[in-house]
């Protein structure tokens, strides 16, 4: 008998088949658990290889005891099966033994806006997707504007999902600079990728903006930093940049494999409702907002940005750029109506933006104390945000704590490697 009939006589090929197929319902159950309940996704790969490994001991077993009648148990078999969980126990504990194999998730005791203590569940930070958000493409070169609209308005939308963290040309312009690039709106994608590694992005987010004579198109290109490669490409249409801008968002978060029971009970409130309704005002805002943050142009940036409140005096977001605008130009006598007018109209803002406006608030009427407990709230819940550590650090420093001021200065030359000098101050401050 030939050795490929001795394998079917004692059904080896029937085994295998059927725990292949089985392997692959269980890694199916186990992306639906992950997916489902938000739990760590390196439970899928610790299931796939575990299984796998285990495949010999399937075919060692289905050899010895696969063929018809009755068999003896024998020590081959069992003692072949004991040494193959041995090695994939072994190989698993030491690929995964430092991996959080858990809940994606954790419960953190935070004071609201309001002032009231509450648990809000919030992702673990190994957990959280980093994305570097680039400037779009225009076509025609009419729609320039739009280049920086699309990025930003994206970052306000994903700023409402904990499990997205976004850096946008503003948070990475020093060190595109730093490159020689003179027209940031056309970096390299090879130094887009470089920016992105230093930054710690696994994912890029580009694309292009269109509009002829018909409906606007919007097309994303999400990709892997480490390859390059295209992760997803979408196109949407229609009349409404707003309303694609909201669409890709949430495609965007698909993609990037956000969990999407968490999608689904996460509020997401479309751009118009924390921005604006009026796309002329949010180019206003756009052009201003990159004249100030990325060419440090305040002039140029101020005379936008006070456009945009004009069309739309419910820019809360612009108000509070505004504010900053005036307060970095010495212009102090116009803070105090800008930060009034982001108040008023405060439920326009993401809860991150919230935290900055309420520390502002209270530093202003030298309330240091409670300025600090909101700013170690909005850190607590946004660890990845690099204005909250900037604001912990200012405040620890007028609070004299010099030692827990560099920590927090130490977080954002983690988050923000473009910000070099804060490495002098540190030692500063340490010394």
């Amino acid at each position: 008998r030939s050795w490929l009939a001795e394998l079917i006589h004692r059904r080896v090929p029937h085994v295998a088949a059927i725990y292949v197929g089985g392997t692959w319902t269980c890694i199916e159950i186990v992306q639906w658990a992950v997916d489902r309940f938000v739990l760590s996704p390196h439970l899928v790969e610790v299931a796939l290889f575990g299984l796998l490994l285990m495949l010999p001991s399937v075919l060692l077993l289905a050899y010895e005891y696969g063929a018809p009648g009755p068999d003896p148990w024998s020590r081959l078999g069992l003692m072949g099966s004991g040494a193959n969980l041995l090695v994939t126990t072994a190989l698993l504990t030491l690929l995964y033994g430092g991996e959080d194999l858990g809940s994606a998730q954790q419960t953190v005791t935070v004071a609201g806006l309001s002032g009231e203590t509450a648990q809000r569940t919030v992702p673990k930070n190994e957990f959280r997707k980093r994305v570097g958000l680039f400037y779009f493409d225009a076509e025609p070169d009419s729609l320039a504007a739009l280049q920086r609209v699309v990025p930003y308005a994206l970052e306000s939308d994903l700023a409402q999902d904990l499990f997205v963290t976004t850096y946008t040309p503003a948070h990475l312009a020093l060190r595109l600079r730093e490159s020689g690039i003179e027209d940031l709106t056309d970096v390299p994608l090879a130094l887009r990728r470089d920016i992105a590694q230093e930054y710690e992005l696994p994912f890029l987010v580009s694309g292009t903006v269109e509009r002829t004579d018909g409906p606007y198109r919007l097309t994303t290109v999400l990709r892997s930093t480490s390859d390059l490669e295209v992760v997803a490409e979408r196109t949407f249409e229609g009349a409404s940049l707003l309303s694609l801008i909201d669409q890709a968002s949430v495609q965007l978060r698909e993609d990037l494999d956000v969990p999407s029971a968490h999608i689904e009970a996460t509020t997401d409130l479309p751009v118009s409702e924390i921005t604006t309704t009026s796309l002329p005002a949010l180019k206003e805002y756009a052009m201003g907002y990159d004249a100030i943050s990325v060419q440090t142009d305040f002039t140029t940036g101020l005379r936008r940005i006070e456009a945009a409140v004009e069309k739309d005096p419910t820019f809360a977001l612009a108000h509070m750029i505004r504010m900053y605008g005036y307060a970095m130009t010495g212009q102090f006598s116009k803070v105090a109506s800008a930060r009034q007018a982001a108040q008023q109209h405060k439920y326009r803002l993401v809860e991150p933006l919230r935290y900055s406006l309420r520390t502002s608030s209270l530093i202003a009427s030298q309330e240091v104390e409670a300025a600090q407990e909101a700013v170690e709230q909005w850190a607590t819940l946004y660890p990845n945000d690099v204005m909250a550590w900037t604001n912990l650090a200012q405040i620890q420093q007028l609070r004299g704590e010099p030692v827990e001021a560099a920590r927090s200065l130490r977080q954002v030359v983690d988050l923000d490697p473009g910000q070099v000098k804060l490495r002098l101050q540190i030692a500063a401050l340490l010394t």
